[in-house]
């Protein structure tokens, strides 16, 4: 059963939840041979870079744009996706009534790496309004399905308004420099999967 956080904005605002320690306890090796490490890090590196998706198809589509895309159109992120709406990684915040599937091991990422102050540029991994669903889908141990949200001024995971769906699948992580995840009122509980991470960093 996933875990589940109650709604609201107030809720989802922690230093820090995490899921996933016996998770990744279980999938490290206990102990390893010296002569072994060296082999064992050439293994997992070169196992990555095979799953790693094509850089051809490393996006988020259909793109994000004022009250686009219509409500009811399924968004599909992979690969990696970097600030496709200005310092968001998707969404603007006004979009409303659509499906967004993070796919196994993409990660989609809003930063603005200026300066503290005026303007106060911020960034979100996810922005969205209201009436949406968002579904992050189990990644792996060595590649985890991952939103974040990066910059000195504040930034979210996901940031979404009232009546969103979220669903953190396994081997996930969502991180925000001020909030993992930020939602407004009436929000369905975020489900959290087992092996699943929401920071603030």
């Amino acid at each position: 059963m996933p875990l589940a956080v109650p709604h609201g904005e107030a809720a989802v605002q922690f230093l820090r939840i995490s899921t996933n320690g016996p998770c990744r306890d279980a999938a490290r090796p206990r102990a390893v041979a010296r002569q072994g490490v060296f082999a064992l890090m050439v293994m997992a590196g070169l196992y990555s870079l095979l799953l790693m998706p094509s850089s051809a198809n490393a996006q988020c589509a259909p793109p994000a744009g004022p009250g686009t895309p219509p409500p009811g159109t399924t968004v599909t992120c992979n690969g990696s996706a970097n600030n496709e709406n200005g310092t968001n990684g998707y969404g603007d915040g006004s979009q409303t009534g659509i499906t967004i599937n993070v796919k196994p091991s993409a990660i989609v990422t809003g930063s603005f790496g200026g300066p503290v102050g005026p303007p106060f540029t911020t960034a979100n991994g996810i922005a969205v309004g209201n009436g949406n669903t968002i579904n992050l889908l189990a990644g792996t141990t060595l590649n985890p399905t991952q939103v974040t949200g990066s910059s000195a001024n504040g930034a979210n995971g996901i940031l979404a308004g009232d009546g969103n769906s979220i669903s953190i699948g396994a081997n996930s992580v969502v991180t925000g420099t001020s909030n993992g995840i930020s939602v407004g009122n009436n929000t369905t509980p975020v489900a959290f999967a087992p092996c699943s991470d929401l920071e603030n960093r």
